[in-house]
């Protein structure tokens, strides 16, 4: 039987994952209490959410809580480097998308930047752009 308007477990589960990933990229480090409170769920529903992140490698668990592992500290994280930022990327890739003439083949990498570039860019050209970037396709 489904939920009618509360969603399903599942869903509340990744909305109560992303908070904490959120507040975890924040914040450098969370406790169980402060997630217990924060959340309004069990003890054990937090452990299992800071599991799963865990197995994610979104997060490090440490005793009472997590923290971020230190490349998400250095804004390596997708998610956070859309945030940062944003007017100068947005100035890089109207100056970038300018450079692109009709008929060119462009060949963008997975940051943040060139998916600013990307966005620029005027659809219908006969532009082929090149990506191993999932959000640029």
């Amino acid at each position: 039987m489904t939920e009618v308007g509360g969603g399903g477990q599942a869903t509340k589960a990744l909305q109560r994952q992303q908070q904490i990933r959120d507040r975890v990229h924040t914040f450098g480090s969370v406790t169980i209490d402060e997630l217990v409170g924060l959340l309004g769920v069990s003890r054990m529903t937090v452990h299992r959410d800071l599991d799963a992140l865990a197995s994610e490698g979104v997060l490090r668990r440490i005793r009472g809580g997590a923290t971020a592992h230190g490349s998400s500290l250095l804004e390596s994280d997708f998610p956070y480097r859309l945030t940062a930022a944003v007017p100068a990327k947005e100035a890089i890739g109207r100056a970038a998308a300018a450079l692109v003439e009709p008929g060119q083949a462009v060949i963008c990498d997975e940051s943040t930047t060139t998916l600013a570039a990307v966005r620029q860019l005027p659809s219908g050209d006969g532009l082929t752009v090149i990506t191993n970037c999932f959000p640029t396709m």
